[in-house]
């Protein structure tokens, strides 16, 4: 299926249980390019509800800002090696929470470029 050819966000993410126990789960994070563009970085928010935790977290780099450490803020980016082609995936990604609530993720920034076809060498991080 091709990419829309406009969508407010080139991104989508789907966040899937793999892993639960009394008072931890595991989720994978797959991180998918919806659009013509080639996307360079990805920045987004781990919403954990407030009666969970952020325990850990993979594949996916922490940001610090000016508010606080990156711990509290639980703002991250994709690493700077993964590109996504129209219609690629990351899916090398996930993170661990204490508590029984499902944590959301929430796309703030996209930095993208026109991409008119995808290169034979490029390949899905």
């Amino acid at each position: 299926m091709a990419p829309p050819l406009s969508q407010k966000n080139p991104i989508t993410v789907q966040l899937k249980l793999t892993k639960s126990t009394d008072t931890c789960s595991d989720y994978s994070l797959e991180f998918t390019n919806i659009c013509f563009k080639l996307v360079s970085q990805v920045k987004f928010h781990v919403q954990v509800p407030k009666t969970s935790k952020l325990a850990n977290h993979w594949g996916i780099v922490p940001l610090a800002t000016d508010n606080g450490t990156a711990d509290q803020q639980q703002l991250f980016t994709l690493p700077n090696n993964v590109h996504l082609y129209p219609g690629q995936s990351f899916a090398s990604a996930g993170i661990s929470v204490n508590g029984a609530d499902r944590p959301e993720i929430v796309i703030l920034d996209v930095q993208s470029v026109l991409c008119t076809e995808k290169p034979d060498d490029a390949a899905a991080n």
